[in-house]
């Protein structure tokens, strides 16, 4: 999992640096020395100490106080009374050490030493591991576990005692997090939990989780006590161009605590973190600075890093940490070049009033089509023996409840499509044990590791489930498998997820699920991985965001529109290129970029504009466009050619249509009857000979590609049995 955060500081390289806060605290939230832990000091700020429940045990000892929990629900310590904290930044100082846990992780409950506070519903929270042994293998962390990975650890001795300080910036909702050294922040950026519009500071473990820590003092102040000579922000005109050409950015950075007239540097570094171009300066006035750098067309494809510094890293004696963003230069537009399938609208699968069965809210959304052919025996049956109703299967899921999952065959994927009705209804959620007043936004895959067909959907909104199939038509439900913040903690949402089969480099992995996160009210699009389809690591870095400050389409100025929200992703490879096409609150299906490795987002615009569908008609009778296309989904027949399948239509009222692009010129056999198997091999003089192995009557359609001057248009099937 990708650490939470811009910066990591390396642990080993805090240990020398010097002691030193820039602004003289003045704690006028929280003063509390726990010395004397559940008894008043005398004024608001250092009120008594209680336990939220029974579950932690709270226990006075010389000069600190004792905290153990070894199960039960949550079980904290907090203040009697909490001053109220309008909208400000804030400094929170905690003095704590941690003790090796009395029990063993297991799933059902592990050590979880917790540090949290909540200014008015944006929580800021740790977790602390000790680790065992002497707490030299301890670690901070930022989600419960049993175990985390490597990248998930800030080492740390967690017996020693330590200060942990969290600085709270409310514009951004993010807050920074240093460990005993007040100059140098190990993360910054971190980004809030979601909780209503709560105030408080707590001390200890949720549900299942174990504590076993001393606590000195906590300290909270309004202001950011951590305050020093900073770069703060680095904002790049754009962050791609196309390779081949020279392009000229414009940045703009803020700073604080930085003289007028300080000079900074900036320069363009490539994935060896050697210069590519030579620096130019920046002069700060009125704590901004901005300048301009010419990159030149000799630069090759690649991921980059735009770097903004201070010569030697000092200004007046002071240490002024650089800032860098990423920045990318590609091939050509992927809509110029033909790589994205070539689609033109064709109409509805089915119109809204001729449906049988009709949705109990109107809506006929998250198509997914499945092709069986490709996961039967050689007698065309499926894992249970069944056969295949037909050869494909369109599942569609209204949103609004109770949602439920509607399934639809067809013998081609120009239909006719037969109806079948609900193969997944609410009340098959709830007797499986979902409480959820609705599923929705179905998807479907073939899973080799299980040899099954899994089902991803949503219920509710907050997370994403599972649930499996030998034919396409009996589900059982498997679990939840993620949920809002194992992914962001300001989220409120992770649905319309999407998993495809793709191996990212270094991970290890088979699988990787594409989903929305609904954060701080913006959807945004992140990302998991996995070797399984169940078990799922998920990344803490949006893949797909709606903020376009510098997401201009290569080679332009334009910057795309998504009116903050980006949702329902599919993941493309093509030409050796990695796209995810997505839809938007602009109402058009749109692409971007994101390389093999997930690490990039380089913005191509539009792929579908909903006022080029034009498959529905206005009050008069006349042809007209649809409001909104959404949920791309894809899918190629025996001929190559391909099929979108899509939402048409307002959010909560759409059809399903679809799109078809060109049949490719072929060359071979096509096989045009289901699952009747053949073997075919040139001969001599570049005849055919077709082997039908069953002796069953089996139309074919053969194909030949005519000579180079011909026009590859020209050509003509003939069938053969």
């Amino acid at each position: 999992m990708n650490t939470p955060f811009i910066t990591l500081v390396a642990w080993a390289a805090l240990a020398c640096l010097p002691l030193r806060a820039a602004v003289e605290p003045a704690w006028d939230i929280l003063d509390k020395d726990m010395a004397v832990w559940n008894a008043d000091d005398g004024a608001e700020i250092n009120r008594a100490w209680k336990t939220t429940k029974s579950y932690i045990t709270a226990e006075q000892a010389d000069g600190y106080v004792h905290l153990s929990k070894t199960g039960g629900a949550n079980g904290f310590i907090t203040p009697t009374a909490y001053p109220s904290t309008p909208k400000d930044t804030y400094t929170l100082d905690i003095r704590l050490r941690v003790n090796a846990p009395t029990l063993p992780d297991s799933d059902e409950g592990f050590e979880a030493n917790q540090i949290t506070a909540a200014v008015a519903g944006k929580k800021m929270k740790i977790y602390l591991r000790h680790g065992g042994g002497d707490g030299s293998d301890g670690y901070l962390c930022y989600t419960p576990a049993p175990q985390h990975d490597a990248d998930e650890q800030v080492p740390l001795d967690l017996s020693d005692w330590h200060v942990f300080r969290f600085v709270y910036f409310p514009d951004s909702y993010t807050y920074d997090l240093y460990v005993d050294d007040f100059d140098h922040p190990i993360a910054t950026g971190i980004k809030t939990h979601y909780d209503g519009s709560k105030n408080y500071v707590m001390l200890g473990a949720d549900k299942g989780h174990y504590a076993n820590m001393d606590v000195a003092y906590v300290r909270m102040g309004t202001g950011n006590f951590s305050r020093r000579p900073a770069i703060t922000a680095l904002q790049p005109g754009s962050d791609s161009h196309v390779a081949g050409n020279p392009r000229t950015i414009t940045f703009n950075a803020t700073t604080d605590l930085l003289p007028d007239g300080t000079s900074l540097q900036a320069a363009l570094y490539d994935e060896a973190d050697g210069a590519c171009t030579e620096p130019v300066t920046a002069t700060v006035n009125g704590n901004a600075a901005t300048a301009s750098l010419t990159l030149p067309a000799t630069l090759g494809k690649g991921r980059y890093t735009l770097r903004l510094y201070a010569p030697g890293d000092q200004v007046d004696g002071a240490e002024v940490l650089p800032v860098e963003v990423p920045y990318f230069i590609v091939e050509p537009s992927p809509l110029e070049l033909g790589l994205l399938p070539e689609v033109t609208p064709v109409g509805f699968i089915i119109d809204i009033e001729d449906y049988q069965i009709p949705s109990p809210t109107d809506e006929y959304i998250f198509p997914v089509v499945i092709d069986t052919k490709k996961h039967v025996d050689a007698e065309g049956n499926f894992a249970n023996g069944s056969k295949p109703l037909d050869r494909y299967y369109w599942y569609h899921t209204p949103h609004n409840d109770p949602g439920g999952m509607y399934l639809y065959t067809a013998p081609t994927l120009d239909g006719p499509w037969t109806e079948r009705g609900v193969r997944a209804s609410l009340e098959w959620a709830k007797e499986a044990g979902l409480n959820t007043p609705h599923i929705s936004s179905c998807h479907i895959v073939w899973n080799d590791v299980y040899n099954q067909y899994f089902m991803y959907f949503h219920g509710g909104n907050d997370q994403t489930n599972y649930a499996t199939s030998d034919d396409l038509w009996d589900w059982t439900f498997g679990g939840k498998l993620v949920q809002y913040d194992d992914f962001c903690f300001s989220a409120r949402e992770a649905s319309y997820a999407k998993v495809f089969e793709h191996e990212v480099p270094g991970y290890g992995n088979k699988y990787i699920m594409l989903l929305m996160i609904n954060e701080n009210n913006s959807r945004t699009i992140y990302w998991a991985h996995s070797t399984d389809g169940i078990d799922w690591k998920c990344v803490r870095k949006p893949l797909v965001t709606p903020k376009t400050a510098c997401k201009k389409i290569p080679g332009t100025d334009t910057k795309p529109n998504y009116a903050n929200n980006v949702s329902a992703p599919y993941f493309m490879e093509a030409g050796g290129r990695y796209f995810v096409l997505f839809h938007s609150s602009a109402g058009n299906i749109s692409v971007v970029e994101v390389g093999e490795r997930l690490d990039m987002e380089v913005h191509w615009g539009t792929y579908l504009d909903h006022r080029d569908v034009v498959i529905t008609e206005d009050e008069a009778g006349n042809p007209a466009a649809v409001s909104r296309v959404a949920s791309p989904f894809f899918i190629q027949d025996d001929l190559g050619t391909w099929y979108l399948f899509f939402e048409a239509g307002h959010r909560l009222g759409s059809n399903t249509a679809y799109a078809k692009g060109q049949t490719p010129p072929t060359t071979g056999i096509a096989q045009q009857a289901d699952n009747a198997p053949f073997t075919a091999s040139r001969q001599e003089g570049g005849l055919w000979q077709v082997h039908n192995p069953l002796g069953t009557a089996c139309p074919y359609a053969l194909y030949s590609r005519p000579a180079p001057c011909c026009n590859e248009a020209d050509y003509s099937p003939a069938t053969i049995s």
